[in-house]
């Protein structure tokens, strides 16, 4: 069975009076993998309910299946070639990715515009790059590009981001080492962190 197919017999199947849907793309970041002893998760992210998409997904209203497809360590050029058109009413799509693979900030949005194309859709938010943790700062030439892409992003899709008070505001949050497991993967705190900033974004435009 296609995700085409499989998507399509789940909207058929959501009960009357709910919304369709969360689709989710991007790297472990945006599955929310958890290391440790929460490892365990990994095997079955749909059944971890904290993480930040389920979390979301549940405090919308009205509530909101959540499809993700992140994959921990892949590239955004992946994330590319894994996009669908966007076929099911009222979804909404976030892009929740970290530079993984050493791309250059045009290379890195030559990639995110070919996604988008195929989306199909101005309900999109392409979250900020998160850096690790106050106490696991990022290479120098990583936190350059990180920032370098965060602001060709805003420039290129500025209403599908957040603004720049909403993203200082998001990064700073993040920072505390109390937020993560090991610097870069939240812990429960950080997926709480994520999924009430995301879902206000989201209540805002009514979407």
């Amino acid at each position: 069975m296609t995700r085409g197919i499989f998507y399509l017999l789940l909207a058929l199947s959501l009960p009357v009076g709910s919304q369709a849907g969360l689709f989710v793309y991007g790297d472990s970041t945006a599955i929310g993998a958890r290391t440790g002893i929460h490892r365990v998760w990994n095997a079955a992210p749909s059944i971890d309910s904290g993480r930040w998409w389920q979390l979301l997904g549940k405090e919308m209203n009205p509530p909101r299946i959540v499809f993700n497809h992140g994959k921990g360590g892949q590239g955004v050029r992946e994330l590319s070639e894994s996009i669908l058109p966007v076929s099911l009413p009222d979804a909404v799509v976030i892009i929740y990715d970290r530079r993984n693979s050493g791309e250059t900030p045009q290379e890195y949005l030559g990639f995110l515009e070919q996604a988008i194309a195929i989306l199909g859709t101005s309900r999109f938010l392409i979250m900020p790059q998160v850096p690790q943790s106050e106490s696991f700062p990022e290479e120098p030439h990583q936190a350059l590009a990180m920032a370098e892409i965060d602001r060709q992003v805003a420039m290129r899709w500025p209403d599908n981001v957040f603004s720049p008070t909403e993203r200082l505001d998001f990064l700073s949050r993040l920072a505390p080492d109390d937020t993560r497991h090991d610097g870069l993967h939240r812990n429960d705190k950080g997926h709480r962190i994520e999924a009430s900033v995301i879902g206000e974004w989201l209540r805002t435009r009514g979407w």
